[in-house]
């Protein structure tokens, strides 16, 4: 089982020198499988091409480390969570 934390240090070095930034992971352990949400995001949006090459080197490093588990990767959307002081300056209304 991999939860949240671990998740989230998985992540995060692929991201390094990019301008992606990490917003959010869940991890919802099911019977089956897993379900692994990771949310990012950087200036402008993030579009298709970005999540799916971010999805591509999440499910490299996974390989092995999970028996079963289905991985989405977006952009947070409108319902994003603002957690930092960027955050709130960058979504002033």
């Amino acid at each position: 089982m991999i939860g949240t934390a671990e998740l989230r240090a998985l992540v995060a070095p692929l991201l390094e020198g990019t301008d992606l930034e990490l917003v959010e992971v869940q991890v919802a352990p099911g019977h089956r499988q897993h379900q692994l949400r990771v949310f990012i995001d950087r200036p402008g949006g993030v579009d298709v091409a970005a999540c799916a090459r971010m999805s591509r080197e999440i499910a490299r490093r996974l390989e092995g480390s999970l028996e079963s588990y289905r991985l989405e990767v977006s952009s947070p959307g409108m319902q994003r969570p603002v957690s930092t002081l960027e955050h709130f300056r960058r979504f002033a209304g």
